[in-house]
């Protein structure tokens, strides 16, 4: 669905309601995006995934929903957001320090660090109960290690392209409290 200015002005006059806004897979530009995450600051779900058609946003938009996306938000979803491993751990931890209540985080398809998964460990201890990352070929296994002390995780969904079987079940062995999904190339 392309997001118009129209549409999106008919979004932002339920800013002061809504509490979910998904948006998956479409087309706005960044102002659209940007009108709409300052004008819903009561939202607890967001879901960005693959918006653009999959080509993630712009950095300086992506910079923008890190500092103005609600501190309510419980559930949010950036799946494919962005591909640019530096910028995101920059903006990411922005985000997670504003939004520290949330409880289920997709970045599957954004390319992630062992700086991230730190900063996710930081912020959310207390809060997030699932999460999904991958692939996962700039975290090391020792970067997972860090949801280790995360004692509200209970789901992990992961994608790996270079970790072997052994790594895996080690992780399942050193977090048992974490239901972890697998899924390879």
């Amino acid at each position: 669905v392309l997001v118009t200015s129209k549409m999106a002005k008919s979004i932002c006059k339920n800013g002061k309601t809504l509490q979910t806004l998904n948006l998956i897979c479409s087309d706005s530009n960044g102002l659209i995006l940007n009108e709409i995450m300052s004008s819903c600051q009561e939202l607890k779900e967001v879901d960005l995934a693959y918006v653009n058609y999959g080509e993630g946003i712009e950095d300086v938009d992506l910079e923008f929903l890190a500092k103005n996306i609600t501190p309510n938000v419980k559930k949010l979803n950036l799946t494919g957001i962005s591909q640019d491993p530096e910028f995101n751990d920059y903006c990411f931890e922005i985000l997670l320090r504003r939004c520290n209540k949330i409880k289920v985080l997709s970045l599957e398809a954004t390319c992630i660090t062992d700086d991230l998964l730190s900063n996710i460990r930081q912020c959310l201890v207390y809060t997030l109960e699932e999460l999904s990352l991958g692939p996962c070929d700039e975290i090391t296994y020792s970067g997972f290690l860090e949801l280790k002390s995360m004692p509200r995780l209970k789901i992990l969904n992961i994608h790996y392209n270079k970790h072997n079987n052994e790594e895996i079940q080690n992780l399942k062995k050193l977090l048992p409290h974490v239901m972890i999904k697998v899924s390879h190339e």
